[in-house]
């Protein structure tokens, strides 16, 4: 009978000689709790944001105030991507304002600069598209046209062939913007605290 260790047995031994630090459990705790409050922000407007994160930074001090401002910046920061600047969508609006908002304005320039790459990008993605079509399109609407393909119902813009080409030449040009865009965002970064 002495063999036989019970579950709690088994779990003190395994777990002897571990320790908590609760200071960087306390630290996730508002990282998240930021998040969470960015989260709440973008769906409620910048001056609720404004207002629930004045409140909150006045019941924190030092430390616990930089980890709760960058759970809240992350969560913005990681919203913005190279498809971010889609006009039916409203939330780069709102992820700028509520940047604006935590940075206590000093965002404005790092957002300018993003809002103007973002425009280069659209521009040089659609001027892609428009070369890659002139360049193949009646070559593939005819190969469409041979394979029986109805010719009022071909588009262009989901023929493999297409696809692959784009893709091919679309991969460099997103390279490229990607590293202007992660080098904006670290500057964002460095506003939060």
């Amino acid at each position: 009978m002495a063999l036989i260790k019970s579950a709690l047995e088994l779990a003190l031994e395994r777990t002897e000689g571990l320790t908590v630090d609760k200071d960087e459990l306390r630290r996730k705790d508002l990282f998240n709790q930021g998040r969470i409050l960015s989260a709440k922000g973008l769906e409620e407007g910048p001056e609720q944001f404004s207002k629930a994160l004045a409140a909150r930074v006045k019941e924190l001090k030092g430390e616990e105030v930089k980890a709760f401002r960058n759970g809240a910046g992350e969560n913005l920061v990681s919203r913005i991507n190279l498809a971010f600047e889609n006009p039916a969508l409203k939330e780069p609006e709102k992820v700028a304002g509520l940047l604006e908002v935590l940075t206590q304005g000093k965002s404005a320039a790092v957002l300018k600069s993003l809002a103007t790459l973002f425009q280069q990008y659209g521009q040089e993605v659609a001027q892609l598209k428009t070369a890659i079509g002139q360049q193949l399109g009646p070559q593939l609407r005819q190969r469409a046209q041979q394979a029986g393909a109805n010719p009022a119902q071909y588009q262009l813009e989901r023929d493999p062939a297409y696809l692959k080409v784009l893709a091919e030449n679309l991969d460099p040009l997103r390279t490229e913007y990607q590293a202007h865009l992660d080098a904006a965002k670290t500057q964002l970064r460095q506003l939060f605290g």
